[in-house]
């Protein structure tokens, strides 16, 4: 009997400092600003700096992200004497954190590329390009940003392939790079969630592909994707995984909300935010 009134003490004692734990267990928010398929359409990029700002303002941890295709889509961009160069000048003036690598990145031509990429101020990462033997740039497959001193998010670039296993760009443009299918190998970067905690997918896949990725790789905190220029108003859940997609030309911006304890999300929101109805004050 004495044994199990000091056995029921314990439980109790036990439950009390986990509903305490529980209680004060601290909560990190996290705003994920994303946009996709851009194609250098450069008008509403003053209301996206805008909004990033203010939100920067009044929370601690914002970061602005896209999913691939900057570039190709106004001659602004596309025509000046430096092909690029006006879309990654202000693609650093919103302070852009990290961008996936999109087929039509690989329209300026390797050398622009490479110059465009080390005139950003953000790492572009893709997993599924070897550079291997190409006077190309490494790309790094991922990129960790980290929310204080305990959150660490690793983004992971994926690029979609067409039936000829190279993205949907000229040939010509591809001379020499080794492409790998996308979701094959991203199943090799699977650990990044155990090493850092939270992993999120930044795919220029188009959103089947997105569905298929999560199918195969629950693993995934949040997809960031691009490619079939669809706006998802209501985020998609796929084997546990929110799926999330904001249109194309800068038309809207996404911003999903993750609430992270212990270093692990516990709920994700994504709200797809109308550009154009952005009043700046």
């Amino acid at each position: 009997m004495r044994s199990l009134k000091l056995l029921c003490s314990i439980l109790l004692v036990v439950i009390s400092f986990s509903r305490a734990g529980a209680q004060n267990a601290v909560t990190t928010e996290v705003i994920i600003l994303h946009t996709n398929d851009m194609h250098a359409k450069v008008d509403n990029l003053p209301k996206l700096a805008y909004l990033a700002d203010s939100l920067r303002k009044t929370h601690p941890y914002v970061f602005l992200v896209s999913a691939g295709d900057n570039f190709t889509g106004n001659p602004v961009v596309d025509m000046v004497s430096d092909k690029g160069f006006p879309m990654i000048d202000l693609m650093n003036r919103c302070s852009f954190d990290v961008s996936a690598l999109g087929n039509h990145e690989f329209d300026l031509g390797q050398d622009l590329l490479e110059k465009r990429m080390e005139q950003a101020t953000f790492p572009f990462v893709c997993c599924n390009l070897d550079t291997t033997g190409t006077g190309f740039k490494r790309l790094k497959p991922y990129v960790v940003l980290n929310a204080g001193k305990d959150v660490h998010i690793a983004f992971l670039g994926i690029i979609e392939l067409n039936e000829n296993m190279i993205p949907d760009a000229h040939p010509s443009k591809l001379k020499g790079l080794k492409f790998t299918e996308g979701i094959e190998k991203s199943l090799e970067f699977r650990d990044l969630k155990a090493k850092y905690g939270i992993l999120v997918g930044l795919t220029h896949l188009g959103v089947d592909t997105d569905v298929k990725l999560a199918k195969q790789i629950p693993d995934f905190d949040l997809i960031i994707g691009g490619h079939s220029h669809t706006l998802i108003d209501t985020t998609m859940v796929v084997n546990g995984v929110p799926i999330v997609q904001a249109l194309s030309g800068l038309k809207y911006v996404g911003k999903a909300t993750l609430e992270i304890q212990n270093g692990h999300v516990i709920s994700c929101r994504n709200e797809n935010i109308e550009i154009s109805k952005l009043k700046i004050s």
